[in-house]
């Protein structure tokens, strides 16, 4: 999974041929879900201002033809960046739940720690930080950069279409920041996945009311959630009882 590919930044959109041609490359290079990200600056963050339209892109049946059975899940992401420090308390909305990754600028020096009271915060929400190994591909600096933050991160918890790489080669960048390879393996797919399905819980319920449907009416699109949730067969079984003991027969 790649939920970041960047389709518009503020005022910049980029056009439908170069954004078909991201979708193209990542699908090619083995993604199965991909999330196009709309990026909105601290002015459009008032309430006079309308949020963009989620973008709506799809591929042609030339494109999935050639796939051998594989489809491709296309979502829509917003990011809101929060550049003034007189919006700072926007960033309480990690205790309240309200967005699901949290996007610090790793590839530059952080003006401050991240501490460990608000990492497990934003985890025991359901939030996940993103680290882009885009940067790290162009220059040496942001690279430096990019390790010292991820360290940073993980002892807080103990663009282009050419930059695009596939899941296998992304999870082997995780090694460079630290990770293992379960977490790594987690980075590119599990925590991905984990990002949709608290998203699509908050879009569904209200605060501490769970959602429920029965099986049979759950949409096809929504069939791999409950693959996932599946819980192993029980199998019945029978009491035995305790084997009896034998008498012994004194001789008389």
């Amino acid at each position: 999974m790649d939920l970041n590919i960047l389709v518009q930044r503020e005022s910049e959109k980029l056009d439908k041929g170069t954004v078909i041609g991201k979708i193209r490359a990542a699908f090619k290079l083995g993604y199965n879900v991909v999330a196009l990200n709309v990026v909105v600056g601290s002015q459009e963050l008032g309430t006079k201002n309308k949020i963009p339209e989620p973008p709506c892109y799809s591929l042609g049946p030339e494109d999935l033809s050639a796939s051998r059975g594989r489809k491709l899940r296309i979502l829509t992401r917003l990011t809101a960046v929060l550049s003034d420090s007189g919006q700072s308390h926007r960033l309480q909305l990690c205790n309240q739940g309200d967005l699901d990754i949290l996007s610090l600028p790793l590839d530059t020096k952080l003006p401050f720690l991240v501490k460990r009271a608000q990492y497990g915060a934003a985890i025991g929400r359901g939030v996940m930080f993103e680290v882009q190994y885009a940067p790290c591909l162009r220059d040496k600096a942001p690279l430096r950069n990019t390790l010292a933050n991820c360290q940073n991160l993980l002892h807080a918890g103990q663009g282009k279409a050419q930059e695009l790489r596939g899941p296998n080669d992304a999870a082997n960048v995780g090694f460079l920041f630290g990770l293992s390879e379960c977490t790594a393996r987690d980075a590119v797919y599990g925590n991905c996945k984990s990002v949709i399905v608290h998203a699509e819980t908050r879009s569904k319920v209200s605060r501490a009311i769970i959602f429920s449907q029965p099986t049979d009416e759950v949409s096809a699109r929504d069939r791999w959630l409950l693959e996932s949730c599946k819980l192993p067969e029980s199998q019945d079984t029978v009491p035995s009882e305790p084997p009896r003991k034998k008498k012994k027969c004194e001789g008389t």
